[in-house]
């Protein structure tokens, strides 16, 4: 479980470093529409979601190892709880116009 939280952290890394993969998954969550560049920067949050039993763990490298069962309280607490998380913050982004 630690190594799969790691290699999460690692792609959330790869995203970063690919902002024309990350802006096309920003346009299909929230629409072609959605001026996301007023909402920069962007903090992503590496995160194991598993079936295990109730807990929230972090692991050794501060990525955080949720239940199910825990993952909307862990949602409604994040703000109060994100200095604890290994975050990866993005600054840019690029916006490309789809042709239909």
């Amino acid at each position: 479980m630690n190594k799969a939280a790691n290699l999460q952290y690692q792609r959330v890394k790869a995203l970063k470093k690919n902002p024309e993969i990350l802006s096309n998954m920003i346009q299909e969550i929230l629409g072609l529409t959605y001026n996301y560049k007023k909402r920069l920067p962007f903090i992503l949050i590496p995160l194991m979601v598993t079936v295990e039993s109730n807990w929230i763990r972090i692991n050794e490298n501060s990525v955080p190892l949720v239940a199910i069962l825990n993952l909307n309280s862990f949602l409604q607490e994040l703000s109060v709880n994100l200095q604890y998380f290994k975050t990866v913050t993005v600054e840019k982004m690029i916006v490309q116009k789809q042709l239909r």
